[in-house]
């Protein structure tokens, strides 16, 4: 029973292998990448990019839907394991939303060891 539980894995390794890349071969590239930039690099050009973006989504009511979401669920995500899923998760529906103002926008981050004051 052992090998064929042994086979059945190497077979499923295998498929998966072939069909990864097959899907790579066959996928187009993709052509909205961004990268996320430490806020203190940010060029004046990126900053006013940021603060469109920024105003935009406080007109629409964005900040506030993101607060009551992070308000929401403040007290099941922090201090357990689900917290970096669902900061990243969250950082990236913000992002997205951003981007509907301005593909370009890409969130900037806080490097608190350049700028731990």
């Amino acid at each position: 029973m052992k090998l064929f539980s042994s086979a059945i894995t190497a077979t499923a390794i295998a498929l998966s292998t072939l069909s990864s890349a097959n899907a790579q071969q066959t996928q187009p590239r993709c052509s909205s990448i961004v990268t996320r930039k430490e806020i203190l690099s940010l060029t004046s050009s990126e900053w006013s990019l940021i603060i469109g973006v920024y105003n935009g989504m406080q007109r629409d009511g964005w900040f506030n839907w993101f607060a009551y979401l992070h308000d929401r669920w403040f007290g099941q995500i922090h201090g357990n394991s689900q917290f970096f899923p669902f900061h990243r998760r969250f950082v990236q529906d913000w992002e997205s939303v951003g981007q509907r103002y301005n593909r370009a926008f890409a969130q900037p981050y806080w490097d608190e060891m350049r700028d731990y004051r």
